[in-house]
């Protein structure tokens, strides 16, 4: 535009951000404070015409009595001097339209197109109680920007007051009968009548079109013409979601119906649209939430959990704690780490090997306790060789052997002694008879009556003991020789 100024107050205009119909929009900066604003200019042409100079100043007017943050911010309008261009400073914001949107992803998901329903009709909820309509809802009229803290980061915006209609003493334009003023596409059934008697219940109409549009993917109506879309919503029949493919909550579905009643009475106000969608809104999140959280803890519900060997359940034990320990009624399970079994396994085998060394060691009480059997060869075997050539049974054909292990210490050095034995080897043994170093046992001798006595009133020996290892403490190794002698 020739008429554009390079500077409006403290603000610099910059580079060109959009062309509309009604005008252009630069971008523009606060000298002082540095602030970031988008001025709209209206064409030259179209501000000779008063009516439509005081539609434009509307929106800076309908936007200054409602204070929303789902509206842009006004920061100041006018019209320069010498007839000049008229202009509205306004918030600069930045991010696509719903047009945009819908135009990239067809159709919405079912929490999207709430939040951003809800957005929309708690916006104008506080619109229409400072009696003011729209007449112009639609997705090329609403932006969406970042927005951190509003619900899902993301804030919807109404732009274009342009043909609002103002509650009296605003300065509300006059609308001549029969004048159809808004999009076809999402107008209500009055208002394609005409726009003179139209009230808030027309945006209501409007909203229940737009959020049609985001669940099914495509308006209400879509007629080639414009009098094919006027028929429409005066008398074509509303294709139910349910036909369109749209899977969401019947109360969803029941509500955007309802919107879209061609009856203005049929219809809800703005406010209770707005407190209905809230409502379904929480629920369809606390629902998301919760069916979000199962699949990742169990997964899909028809698969067949695989069964796992006890290596791949250690590995696998911080699954399986997310899995049963969030349940009612059910208990943590704890599953051993490879390292720590590994150290209980240790831990163990040293006690059972602890206990086997402390069973088999040898005892004291076996080594101190004296021995029963004779000392040396020629002291017994004699007699009891020459008992059996005789065919006399004595007393020492009927006592037990003892065991090797338990006269270990006390009948090493009798092994290992030959008939010449060391008088020390031979007192090992306390109440062993000293033998004599030049006696021999012969075959044919007979025993004297004092050795058969003395034999026969020695007192039995104890049962054998427990078998253990000999000690090797103070006696020689027993070797290859045998313990015992040989009784012929």
């Amino acid at each position: 535009m020739a008429g554009e100024p390079a500077q409006i107050g403290p603000y610099q205009i910059g580079k060109r951000i959009g062309q509309g119909g009604m005008g252009a929009v630069h971008e523009a900066v606060h000298e002082t404070i540095g602030r970031r604003a988008a001025v709209k200019f209206l064409n030259e042409s179209l501000a000779r015409n008063p009516a439509t100079l005081t539609r434009f100043f509307n929106e800076a007017r309908a936007v200054s009595v409602v204070e929303h943050p789902g509206l842009v911010q006004i920061y100041d309008s006018g019209q320069l001097p010498n007839d000049g261009p008229a202009y509205i400073i306004m918030e600069l914001i930045r991010g696509e339209t719903l047009a945009e949107r819908l135009k990239r992803e067809k159709r919405l998901p079912v929490l999207q197109a709430l939040r951003l329903g809800w957005q929309l009709s708690d916006t104008l909820a506080a619109v229409h109680e400072k009696d003011i309509v729209h007449r112009d809802i639609k997705p090329a009229n609403l932006m969406i920007v970042p927005d951190p803290a509003a619900t899902g980061r993301e804030r919807l915006k109404i732009l274009d007051f342009g043909i609002a209609k103002l509650a009296s003493g605003i300065g509300a334009g006059d609308t001549r009968p029969g004048q159809v003023m808004g999009s076809p596409v999402y107008m209500a059934p009055e208002q394609c009548r005409g726009a003179a008697g139209v009230d808030s219940k027309a945006d209501v109409y409007a909203t229940g079109a737009v959020l049609y549009h985001m669940l099914a993917g495509q308006p209400p109506f879509d007629g080639e013409t414009f009098a094919a879309l006027v028929f429409m919503h005066l008398h074509e029949p509303l294709i139910p979601l349910t036909e369109r493919g749209v899977d969401a909550p019947p109360a969803l579905i029941d509500c955007v119906h309802s919107l879209l009643q061609k009856d203005p009475k049929l219809r809800p106000t703005m406010r209770e649209t707005a407190e209905q969608l809230e409502v379904l809104l929480a629920e369809t999140e606390r629902q998301t939430s919760s069916s979000a959280e199962i699949p990742a803890k169990t997964g899909p519900a028809s698969a067949p959990r695989p069964v796992v060997s006890p290596i791949d359940t250690a590995r696998m034990g911080g699954d399986l704690v997310s899995t049963l320990g969030q349940s009612v009624g059910q208990s943590r399970i704890t599953h051993w780490p490879p390292s720590r079994a590994a150290l209980g396994a240790a831990a163990g085998g040293a006690l059972v090997l602890a206990l086997l060394l402390v069973a088999l060691w040898p005892k004291g009480t076996d080594r101190a306790q004296p021995v029963s059997t004779p000392a040396t060869p020629q002291a017994v075997h004699p007699t009891v060789a020459a008992a059996g050539s005789e065919g006399a049974k004595t007393p020492e054909k009927t006592r037990p052997v003892a065991d090797p292990a338990s006269v270990g210490s006390s009948t090493a050095a009798v092994a290992d002694s030959s008939p010449t034995a060391s008088p020390s080897a031979v007192t090992a043994s306390p109440k062993a008879e000293k033998p004599t170093p030049t006696s021999k046992p012969t075959e044919n001798a007979k025993p004297s009556p004092a050795a058969v006595k003395s034999s026969a009133s020695k007192p039995r020996p104890s049962p054998p003991a427990k078998r253990h290892p000999p000690s090797s403490r103070g006696t020689k190794s027993l070797g290859t020789k045998k313990a015992f002698p040989i009784i012929q």
